[in-house]
């Protein structure tokens, strides 16, 4: 839809405005704006399982406790 709109606004001749924004920016900026929003969410869910884990953490502590 976001390609048909822009192919659209850039074949006419009418620039028409919707706050200030032709419609596909706007389609962008308020239509999609809060995928990401859910990959933060899972990322910051899943930390310590996929990135670092307790044990992974507590055998930092040892390491830096031994130098």
């Amino acid at each position: 839809m976001i390609f048909y709109t822009y192919q659209v606004f850039i074949e006419s001749d009418e620039l028409s405005l919707y706050h200030g924004f032709p419609l596909p920016t706007i389609l962008l900026i308020y239509g999609i704006w809060m995928y990401p929003i859910v990959f933060t969410l899972l990322y910051v869910q899943n930390f310590k399982k996929w990135v670092i884990s307790s044990d992974e953490i507590e055998r930092f502590k040892q390491t830096l406790s031994k130098e």
